[in-house]
């Protein structure tokens, strides 16, 4: 009995009658077993003969399976008992179906009694998970809750990845939010600029510390530029100072302290010593930090060996300023070594051969007047210090040095490693 072969109610009718038979006017029946679909549901009485209903599979709604049954458990059947039978497949999800689809019958039913108005249905909730059920129908329960438990475990390290790289990123919008209203000339436009960093930042704190653990570390954006590389790996800015295991003898330990971020670099130095390289957010990431590493006591020797690594790298500096490995230094290094080390390191510069000379192009006050030179002419006067405060000292002088802009520029890229602002000179233009 499906759509094929019963495509109106009058075929249904012929097929119930043929199957029922009609004892009154002698008709006998033509059919023991009906076999049928969900078309068979409603619409067609077979209970006159009908002495055993078989379910070969499970509907999910209790509704459907009492169509099923009706069909012959209903007036009308000669037969005092009715057998129903229904089939469970091995190492599946039929027995849970049977019991949700009671659980659904029974609340029904009592909910139709009582009148209850109470409408949760604990009887039909879905006590397994997918994992309980996939134990349920395996071959071998113990394999399938270990592989259970490795995919389990993959994905919640999946996902805290995804939360540190988001982490990551929504650092970097606050980053450049905050440095471009430090750079902004609107005030309108700072604040709201600060505002929204300020709203991200609330944003960052929602994000569990075992997925990110660095929200408290950078707190720091607030005032400085950070150095944010992908997949939460430990922000750095200038004058940060940690303590990682080494990579290949993690009972050693060993210390860096960062300087000066340019792009998607920023400078390093190991303690001990007073040479400077850029690494970039791939070796950051490398390092592998922990908030804990940025805990550990520096290096108690680190002035006395850095002093001896700066005075060997003076004596062997001859006449370009920047095989000193300053170019990438930290602000606080630079300003706590240049007093220290300027005459020395002026009077290596002086003494340089005349092509050494030629190529340096150094900031020099002599008296009121703001020179570029190197050689011997470095003694005459008193060099710029190569920190943020002389490389603001040299924009205030610019306007009125009556250098050119190009002759500025060269001085910002051999002393600060910096490019000059294009409009350093306007202030003296509109005074002429």
């Amino acid at each position: 009995l499906n759509a094929r072969t019963a495509k109106a109610s009058a075929d249904r009718q012929r097929i119930a009658r043929d199957f029922n038979g009609d004892p009154a006017a002698g008709v006998l029946p033509k059919y023991d077993v009906v076999i049928a679909n969900a078309i068979a549901y409603e619409g067609i009485d077979l209970q006159r003969r009908t002495c055993a209903i078989h379910h070969l599979d499970l509907p999910w709604e209790p509704a459907t399976l009492q169509q099923r049954n009706g069909r012959g458990v209903r007036q009308g059947n000669t037969l005092d008992v009715i057998e129903i039978n229904y089939y469970f497949a091995r190492r599946s999800q039929d027995g849970l179906r049977f019991n949700l689809i009671q659980g659904k019958l029974g609340w029904m039913t009592e909910l139709l009694r009582s009148q209850a108005r109470d409408t949760n249905n604990p009887g039909a909730q879905m006590e397994m998970g997918p994992e309980e059920l996939l134990l349920l129908i395996s071959r071998d329960p113990e394999k399938t809750r270990q592989r259970l438990t490795a995919i389990r475990a993959k994905k919640e390290a999946e996902a805290r990845a995804k939360a540190a790289d988001d982490a990551s990123r929504l650092l970097r919008s606050i980053n450049a939010r905050l440095r471009k209203a430090e750079r902004t000339e609107d005030a309108m436009d700072a604040k709201r600029l600060r505002l929204e960093a300020e709203e991200r930042l609330g944003d960052l704190a929602k994000v569990e510390p075992e997925a990110w653990p660095w929200l408290e570390h950078s707190m720091v954006v607030r005032e400085r530029q950070l150095l944010v590389p992908p997949a939460g790996a430990m922000p750095v800015y200038d004058g940060l100072r940690v303590g990682v295991p080494a990579k290949w003898t993690p009972e050693r330990v060993e210390f860096a302290e960062f300087g000066r971020i340019t792009g998607t670099s920023i400078g390093v130095r190991e303690a001990g010593s007073a040479g400077w390289s850029a690494i970039d957010l791939d070796r950051i990431e490398a390092l592998g930090a922990l908030p804990e590493h940025l805990a550990l006591p520096w290096p108690e020797d680190d002035e006395d060996r850095s002093a001896d690594d700066l005075e060997a790298r003076v004596r062997r500096l001859y006449g370009d300023w920047r095989d000193l490995g300053w170019s990438h230094a930290s602000e606080a290094f630079i300003a706590r070594w240049w007093p220290r080390f300027a005459g020395r390191i002026v009077e290596r510069l002086s003494r340089a051969g005349s092509w050494y000379a030629r190529q340096q192009r150094i900031p020099v006050l002599v008296g009121a007047e703001l020179r570029i030179t190197g050689g011997e002419e470095l003694r005459r006067g008193e060099l710029l210090p190569p920190t943020e405060a002389g490389w603001r000292r040299l924009l205030e002088l610019a306007p009125g040095s009556g250098l050119k802009w190009s002759e500025l520029a060269e001085a910002g890229e051999y002393w600060w490693d910096r490019k000059l602002p294009r409009d350093v000179l306007s202030a003296a233009r509109g005074a002429a």
